[in-house]
């Protein structure tokens, strides 16, 4: 055999397991680097700075208990490839060891001794079945299945809420790290007000959508002292008015430097006849207006040029159909950095009512127009009927509506609206006290209160994917740590890709067909080289 063909078989015996060895390590350094190449215009696919800040302030081990099953379906299975990717980021950004241990429940390689050793590991962690509701063969199937996360760090762990579109995982992944990173940290309280008319948020669906903000319970609001543990007290659309001791109890809860969200309807449709519009007051007013919101209730925002969508009425199959309705007008947002607002510009806000400041704010009270109507808004002081084509015609006693405000947020120390002889004598006696026991009265509040008030309520949450979507980054607003709203804020943006150009496109196309040919030719010109000097 020729020498140089005997020599040229050897080195390719040794140049082909090098380059498979070479292309397995530029593999594990691709998948253990910390650069990444996130093309969205908003860098949606790159963790956030307010997950590294958090992730800096972390001293020791942070570990991951990671329960996933494989075997979903969409849209679980988006989930399960985010939470994936999710925790790779947070590992690789991590500047103190971050083990993750993943365990698949449903593995088809697991015995049933194992599947059984694995559901007490899971629930050993304080992690509960999720109920999923599956597609199969056109029917829904329920799955009850061990789904989920739990973070270990130092002597404290966390359960991180379900999570159920792939767009939540960074805010609720950060969120329940922040919860064991800081000690003195307190999962915040959230109720939603009941006894008035308010639909039952927490026995609905919508519960799940508010779980990673904290604890969800329902208060019926009856005049006594509203529990000193709630953080968050949330009122949607109440069709009875809060008496004074309610009223009492609501200000005083204020006072402790807690914080309110409220979406209140004006119009409601009778029960009777569904086409006329009761003006309907909610007793608050009074309260806001002390604390520097006046709401103008007998004033309606209405939009004859360009009305929205509002559903109107059911077909014969039960379907429901939607019209143009000028009483349901599209607001504008001239604060949409504001995280209520959270990149949102516009907002459909039926039937609301305009706001006016009532106080100048200053250095302790910060108040802010977060929706207003546009330039074809309208205020019309008479609106009985529900129909669109009743609302269509002009009248004379229509004024502009166009910057008018139809939600707020006030943020600060308010002063209370009430004084000590409208303390209602409490009913409850501590046991062998002869006489009953009122708690303190406070005139002013003792620490940033936060107020919500959007004068539309229960229609707005139906008027579109932006109505719910308010409404959580109004609770959460009211609850959440003012560090990690820009995650929220981010997730509201759709990840659009940069815009690039015709050269760019050209530029990627070259680089991809001409780069590994430039790398085969660099590598053959130095081994000649080396050949030539030797």
């Amino acid at each position: 055999m020729n020498p140089s063909r005997k020599k040229l078989r050897r080195f390719t015996l040794v140049a082909v397991p090098l380059w498979l060895l070479n292309a397995l390590l530029a593999n594990v350094a691709v998948k253990e680097t910390r650069v990444r190449w996130d093309f969205t215009s908003n860098q949606r696919h790159t963790i956030s700075s307010e997950s590294l800040d958090m992730l800096g302030s972390a001293r020791s081990q942070i570990s991951v208990k990671v329960f996933l099953p494989s075997a979903l379906p969409p849209p679980y299975s988006d989930v399960v490839r985010a939470i994936r990717t999710g925790l790779m980021t947070f590992r690789a950004e991590s500047p103190v060891p971050f083990i993750v241990d993943i365990y698949d429940p449903m593995d088809p390689a697991l015995t049933d001794s194992e599947k059984a050793d694995l559901d007490t590991n899971a629930e050993a962690y304080g992690l509960k079945k999720a109920d999923l509701q599956l597609i199969r063969a056109d029917q829904r199937v329920g799955l009850s299945v061990h789904f989920g996360l739990v973070i270990i760090y130092e002597s404290r762990q966390a359960i991180v809420p379900l999570i159920q579109r792939a767009s939540q995982f960074e805010y609720a992944f950060a969120r329940t790290l922040q919860s064991v990173l800081n000690r003195d940290f307190e999962t915040p309280k959230i109720v939603f007000s009941q006894g008035h008319g308010e639909p039952n948020v927490v026995e609905s669906p919508l519960k799940a959508e508010f779980a990673s903000l904290g604890v969800i319970e329902s208060l019926k609001i009856d005049g006594t002292p509203i529990p000193r543990d709630v953080d968050v007290l949330v009122i949607l659309g109440p069709k009875r008015s809060f008496n004074k001791s309610e009223q009492f109890a609501i200000d005083q809860f204020l006072m402790r430097g807690k914080s309110l969200v409220a979406l209140l309807d004006y119009r409601q449709q009778s029960t009777v006849y569904p086409n006329i519009l009761i003006n309907s007051l909610t007793g608050l007013e009074s309260l806001f207006e002390s604390y520097g919101i006046r709401i103008e209730t007998n004033q309606t925002f209405i939009d004859r040029i360009n009305p929205s969508p509002a559903p109107i009425k059911r077909d014969q199959n039960g379907q429901i159909i939607y019209s143009s309705h000028p009483l349901y007008p599209r607001m504008r947002s001239p604060s949409p950095e504001h995280p209520a607002v959270a990149n949102m510009e516009t907002l459909v806000m039926p039937m609301a009512s305009p706001m006016t400041r009532t106080a100048v704010p200053d250095q302790s009270l910060q108040i802010d127009a977060i929706f207003e109507g546009t330039e074809h808004s309208l205020l019309a002081n008479k609106v009985d009927r529900f129909e669109p084509e009743k609302n269509m015609a002009p009248s004379k006693t229509d004024v502009s509506g166009a910057k008018m405000v139809a939600a707020m947020t006030v943020n600060g120390i308010l002063k209370s609206a009430h004084t000590r002889d409208d303390q209602p004598i409490t009913k409850h006696a501590l046991p062998g006290s002869a006489s009953p026991v009122s708690s303190p009265f406070l005139s002013s509040s003792i620490g940033d209160s936060r107020i919500l008030v959007a004068s539309s309520g229960t229609r707005l949450l139906a008027a579109g994917q932006n109505g719910l979507r308010f409404f959580k980054n109004a609770v959460a607003w009211a609850s959440i740590d003012s560090n990690l709203v820009g995650i929220r804020a981010r997730d509201r943006l759709p990840a659009s890709l940069v815009k690039t150009t015709a050269w760019d496109r050209m530029a990627i196309r070259i680089v991809s067909m001409a780069g590994p040919i430039l790398i085969l030719f660099l590598f053959g010109w130095i081994f000649t080289r080396r050949k030539v000097v030797s």
